[in-house]
């Protein structure tokens, strides 16, 4: 089956969930800060995919949030899909096969539970073609407890709809994918922390967390790499290592709420324990 060109693009933002301070879910909030990101000329955005958040919500949360992206008409949003359950994220994934908004998912595997390798390749293939969108792997072992295989990553690789993976591996690792993989593919950095090194290693985008608080920065950086201009991309992440500085010492996460809040964007809290 000939493999369609790259729909997804390879820079997004991973949006944090908006809570109320009862910790209940503050959907006007994620979407109010989805539309002040697009009037910084963001046009990409991972929803319920990233920042560890997705995990706090429940299936019917999923859904709500889910239903309420239909208003975005403009920007490519993908959203995340993942669960300790399979049948859970199945569910899920059904209802994303039937969202017009949604141009794309993240896949994540199922945390602590350790899935074998061909049990993961199983979960992945019965999301990928439930939700029937593009695909990114979402490969996370510091979080999750289990790490993807190179061998499975280059069998998913072959599905029409797989286009990339966030987080691939290490060099060793990133030097048999790009070499194994001939297809046009994404490697997506999972964050700004040594993203330098990880694109000399074949990493070729950014899924980007800081970019909530500095996205012209953040952008500046992946175009000067996407331009091989590495002067500029140096010197553009020195700027955002100082404009970091002041949310280095609480929880990444908690501090980018915490900054949000006093601009007047009411992304509320983390769910507990984070911000205890």
């Amino acid at each position: 089956m000939k493999t369609p060109p790259l729909r997804l693009k390879n820079f997004n933002i991973a949006v944090p969930t908006a809570f109320y301070w009862d910790e209940s879910l503050n959907i006007a909030g994620t979407l109010a800060h989805i539309h002040h990101l697009m009037g910084q000329a963001c046009d990409s955005f991972l929803v319920c995919g990233s920042t560890g958040e997705q995990h706090s919500l429940s299936l019917s949360e999923k859904m709500e949030l889910l239903d309420a992206l239909e208003v975005l008409d403009q920007p490519q949003i993908q959203f995340g899909v993942a669960s300790i359950r399979q049948k859970e994220a199945v569910t899920l994934a059904e209802k994303v096969a039937k969202s017009a908004s949604i141009n794309g998912i993240l896949l994540a595997f199922s945390p602590y539970i350790r899935p074998s390798q061909e049990e993961a390749y199983r979960y992945a293939i019965d999301i990928i073609e439930t939700a029937g969108k593009p695909t990114i792997l979402y490969n996370n072992p510091l979080r999750t407890g289990f790490d993807l295989s190179i061998d499975n990553i280059i069998a998913l690789s072959k599905h029409p709809l797989v286009e990339g993976i966030k987080d691939a591996g290490d060099e060793a690792k990133m030097k048999i994918l790009t070499s194994q993989i001939e297809r046009p593919f994404l490697y997506l950095a999972g964050g700004e922390v040594d993203m330098l090194p990880k694109f000399n290693w074949g990493y070729n985008g950014l899924s980007s967390v800081r970019g909530n608080l500095f996205p012209k920065t953040v952008t500046a950086i992946l175009n000067a790499v996407m331009a091989k201009d590495h002067s500029s991309a140096e010197a553009e992440y020195q700027k955002l290592l100082v404009l970091m500085e002041p949310f280095s010492q609480g929880t990444l996460l908690v501090e980018i709420k915490k900054y949000l809040n006093e601009q007047g964007i009411d992304i509320g809290i983390c769910r507990t324990p984070l911000g205890n």
